[in-house]
């Protein structure tokens, strides 16, 4: 079973698809998982890599990304969302990850996933873009 992250402190990077901007400020649709995520939003550990490095990775495999914006894990948590560790290796879709982690949304319905993205969105904004390409 995957580990809880524990590191109230540590920021979880979030990449933000170019469609995802609005004026340079993502949707808050960019921090709910879609239907085909099982309820399991992807971030990346700042304890593991940086925002610029994750950004990287996440390019390199063929994925658009416009900005990296962040979340702690207290945020998260606060809003009812646990994160997990989730290093991804060997995978046949997907590049290696040791910094790989979900925010697991599996707890809550639609209506609150809506209105917990609202609140992520708003943390996310407050602390501002942490990586982007101009």
């Amino acid at each position: 079973m995957a580990m809880s992250l524990s590191n109230a402190e540590e920021l979880l990077f979030r990449q933000i698809h170019p469609s995802g901007l609005n004026a340079g400020c993502p949707c808050s649709s960019c921090f709910m998982p879609s239907k085909s995520d099982n309820g399991q939003l992807s971030v990346d550990r700042s304890s593991i890599t940086t925002a610029e490095g994750a950004h990287e990775r996440y390019t390199r495999a063929g994925r658009r990304s416009a900005a990296v914006f962040g979340l702690s894990v207290a945020e998260f948590l606060a809003c009812g969302i646990p994160c997990f560790e989730d290093p991804t290796h060997d995978h046949p879709t997907l590049p290696d990850n040791p910094a790989h982690a979900l925010a697991d949304f599996s707890a809550h319905g639609l209506s609150s996933r809506r209105m917990v993205a609202k609140e992520l969105k708003r943390l996310a904004i407050t602390r501002g873009r942490l990586f982007g390409v101009s």
